[in-house]
C-alpha cells in the first residue's frame, strides 16, 4: 500500500512544486508592471 500511494503521490507532489514555481514567476511579472 505505501508503495503504491508514492508511485500515485510523487507525480502530484512534483506538479505541485513545479505549479508553485510557475505562480511565483508569474506574481513577480506582476508586480514588475
Amino acid at each position: 500500500i505505501v508503495g503504491k500511494g508514492m508511485c500515485h503521490c510523487y507525480p502530484l507532489a512534483r506538479f505541485f512544486r513545479e505549479g508553485r514555481q510557475a505562480q511565483d514567476e508569474i506574481i513577480m511579472s506582476m508586480n514588475a508592471k
